[in-house]
Parts: structure tokens; C-alpha cells; sequence
């Protein structure tokens, strides 16, 4: 098993990407230098509000991307999340902009930018570049202080919890070398949180981790394991990270719900993919992991906020909702809008 991470031709020809018609009071920020001046237009007014308690307040700038989610970071499935950032997309390419709005990188990349393991910007071509050839790439460098990656191989981890050994190993692939071991190190559950999600699986070979056998569950430094069910008695066949959050997601054939800290069910198994693994086709197969609280969630194709306690605090009733941690957005019929988080 071997992946490798494809790095981005940022084409000076495509630059127009995030810059068309119909994008409006995106500010470039102001050290350093923007990638480019952005075209403006007279701000739209914000779209009226839905009947929702609390009410949510609103920006009245109005930004006209088709989509838009947090930067991932490679290596883990689900990949862990990158606060500060979104990736953003329009006409079917996807730009970088900072989680407040301002212009990274136009709408020039072929899927949604990422991080590999190593910290450096995910493109979709393996290529050298000068800055003459792509001086948007120097700009992303020098606005973000990170690299862009020209390809290496990417150390591809998975933790299960080992059936034939009765313990927890991590089992990674990096470049046609694989490494499985027990985990000990406790920076694994400092990353992740206190409860690892594990599925229990044995080893076919060196290179081939099985099936699951059995549903995923969540286990401690301690050794001491949580086994989330539903109301059926399930097990779920999916899992996200707890981080140091009260709650984390779980999958029951194809829908999710959240859990608390003791394993119970705190939500139905409702709410729809909106979260990516790592990969070149970067689909949607996990709910977000919770972030300082809060979650985006999606049910029936409309979207919402979660908190940790398990209540949409943002009914799911909107065209869309991002949330890397910081900054909220929300999608309404004229674009989307900054928000407020809703009052406690």
C-alpha cells in the first residue's frame, strides 16, 4: 500500500478563479502583500433571517463562493481539521482564504486544499515552480508561512485495536514500508483526546490490515474501552475523534449521531457526511468532529450548528454552515455571510 501526495501547478493562467464577477468586499490582508488586488463590488444586502431562536445575527458582506469547508490535514482518517483556514470554491475550483474572509489564493485548484503530515500546502500537481512561473504560490508562502508541497511520500496511519494481541496498535504505510506497533506514546491521546476511535481488526499481512470485525469503539491510555450503541443495538461502523471535546461522532450505515464522553447516544444517527478522509477524490464520509464546542451538521440536506451538548443551536435550515473553530459562516440564498455564534 503506498500514497503519495500530488502537489498543485498553480497556473498563472487560471488566476481569474476566485476573482469573476459576483465576489464582493474580499479584503486582501494587509501584511503581506496580497496575492492580487481584488475586484468589488457594492455590497448585497443580507438576506432576511429564518425563524429560528436565538436569532442569528448576520454580516451584511456578502461572499459569492459556491462552497466552502476547513482545510484538513493529512494522514488520518478522518483527517484532523486546521484552524485559521478555509478552502473555498467557485465554478468548480477551489481557492484559500483566511477564516475571516481575506484572499489567500484564487479559485485556481482542482480540489479543496489541504495540509499533507509535514504542514505544507496540498496542491493537485507534482511540479517545480520559480516565482516567475507562479508567483501566487511565493504569495500563499509568504501570507501563511507555509510551504507548498511538491510531493514525498505520506506516512498513511490507522489505529485498531488488535484482536489476536488484545491491544491498541497503530499500523502505518510510507513509502512501501509499513510499521505496526503498540501505542504507547501518550502524545497519540493528547492529539486525539482521551478516548481513541479504534475498530478491531487483525492483520492479513504486512500490508493488508483486515475487516472489521465488529463495530468501532473507543478506548482510553488505561486500557479501558467505550462500546457506543443505538437504540437497535448496533454497533457503529464508523467513528470520528473526541479531541478534547464532550462529544464525538459516530456512523450507523451511512448516517451519524454524537456521543458523550460515557458512550451514550446524545443525537439521533440523522445528520449526513459533511467531513472528507484524505485521498485524490476527497468524498464526504464523516460528520465533523466537534471544535471549541461546536460542530457544522447537515440533516436532509440542510445545514446547522451543533454544540456540546448535543442541541442544533442553528437549526439545520440553511443552504450551508462552516466552522473551523473560529470564525461561523452561514449560507443563505445571496451568498454567504460571517455570523455571530448564537448566545448561550
Amino acid at each position: 500500500m503506498k500514497h503519495k501526495i500530488l502537489c498543485l501547478l498553480l497556473s498563472a493562467a487560471l488566476l481569474s478563479g476566485c476573482t469573476g464577477t459576483g465576489s464582493t468586499n474580499l479584503t486582501a490582508p494587509p501584511s503581506p502583500a496580497p496575492v492580487s488586488q481584488v475586484e468589488t463590488e457594492e455590497t448585497a444586502p443580507a438576506s432576511a433571517e429564518p425563524s429560528a431562536e436565538p436569532a442569528l445575527r448576520l454580516s451584511d458582506e456578502v461572499y459569492t463562493w459556491d462552497e466552502m469547508q476547513p482545510v484538513g490535514v493529512w494522514g488520518t482518517a478522518p483527517m484532523r481539521s486546521k484552524p485559521g483556514y478555509y478552502t473555498v470554491c467557485r465554478d468548480g475550483l477551489w481557492g484559500l482564504i483566511t477564516a475571516d474572509g481575506q484572499r489567500l489564493l484564487d479559485c485556481v485548484g482542482e480540489r479543496p486544499l489541504d495540509l499533507c503530515d509535514m504542514g505544507e500546502w496540498i496542491c493537485n500537481e507534482l511540479n517545480t515552480y520559480t516565482e516567475e512561473e507562479h508567483p501566487d504560490a511565493v504569495a500563499l508562502q509568504e501570507a501563511t508561512g507555509k510551504r507548498l508541497c511538491l510531493g514525498h511520500g505520506v506516512s498513511s496511519m490507522w489505529y485498531y485495536y488488535d484482536l489476536d494481541m488484545q491491544q491498541v496498535r497503530e499500523y502505518s504505510v510510507l513509502d512501501g514500508s509499513s510499521f505496526n506497533q503498540p501505542v504507547s506514546d501518550e502524545a497519540v491521546w493528547d492529539t486525539f483526546g482521551d478516548w481513541l476511535a479504534v475498530y478491531p481488526a487483525r492483520m492479513k499481512d504486512e500490508y493488508d490490515l483486515g475487516p472489521a470485525e465488529g463495530g468501532w469503539r473507543y478506548i482510553n491510555a488505561a486500557g479501558e474501552q467505550l462500546h457506543p450503541q443505538n437504540a437497535a443495538g448496533a454497533e457503529p461502523d464508523a467513528a470520528g475523534w473526541f479531541f478534547e471535546e464532550a462529544l464525538a461522532p459516530v456512523g450507523f450505515g451511512g448516517n451519524w449521531a454524537y456521543i458523550d464522553r460515557s458512550g451514550n447516544l446524545v443525537t439521533e444517527a440523522v445528520y449526513e457526511p459533511v467531513w472528507h478522509s484524505w485521498g485524490e477524490e476527497n468524498p464526504p464520509t464523516y460528520a465533523a468532529s466537534l471544535q471549541n464546542g461546536y460542530a457544522a451538521v447537515c440533516r436532509d440536506g440542510k445545514w446547522g450548528l451543533l454544540d456540546s451538548t448535543g442541541t442544533e443551536v442553528l437549526p439545520c435550515e440553511y443552504a450551508g454552515t462552516a466552522w473551523e473553530g473560529t470564525v461561523l459562516w452561514v449560507k443563505t440564498e445571496d451568498g454567504w455571510h460571517k455570523a455571530e455564534l448564537p448566545a448561550a
